[in-house]
């Protein structure tokens, strides 16, 4: 059985395709941890908030991103990138991790889903920049939903297969 811990930005649709997905992974007999940043509300990463010390859910949180096989990051695109709170979880994880702030990541692989006005193709290249950047393998397929395009159940099991056998 493998861990994957999955990141939720927001509530509504993307919420929904995230639990979609973790439907899919439980049905392949995954462990899955679902962590919705928006219900969260955790501090903004700051310097200044870092040196006062890392909150225990951040601590718990990095934890848990240590001791994952592999990572699902669900999230619309914002202002052409990824959302801020994705931004905020991954600098508070790479600062919790002692000597190695790529250790939580490096060598993993994460697979993207997105809910949004459009195909997310800017969301998947700001998300692939950064992770790859913190040493995890990024699938180069997305699951994807927007306007008339909903879910499709083959194509989410295709792409969490794919992420399974890498991992």
């Amino acid at each position: 059985m493998k861990k994957i811990l999955m990141f939720v930005a927001t509530k509504g649709s993307n919420l929904e395709l995230a639990q979609r997905l973790e439907d899919v992974f439980k049905t392949k007999g995954q462990q899955v941890d679902m962590i919705n940043l928006e219900e969260e509300d955790l501090p903004l990463y700051t310097t200044t908030k870092h040196k006062q010390g890392v909150p225990e859910r951040i601590a718990e949180i990095s934890r848990m991103a240590n001791e994952a096989s592999g990572f699902v990051f669900v999230g619309p695109e914002y202002n052409g990138s990824a959302p801020p709170v994705m931004n905020n979880i991954m600098a508070w994880i790479s600062v919790s991790g002692g000597k190695d702030w790529r250790a939580a990541f490096n060598g993993k692989v994460a697979m993207l889903a997105t809910s949004s006005g459009g195909p997310g193709a800017r969301y998947q290249s700001a998300m692939t920049q950064q992770l790859n950047y913190i040493g995890a393998i990024v699938l180069p397929r997305m699951v994807f939903v927007f306007g008339k395009k909903t879910y499709d159940q083959e194509e989410g099991e295709a792409v969490v297969d794919q992420l399974l056998s890498l991992i």
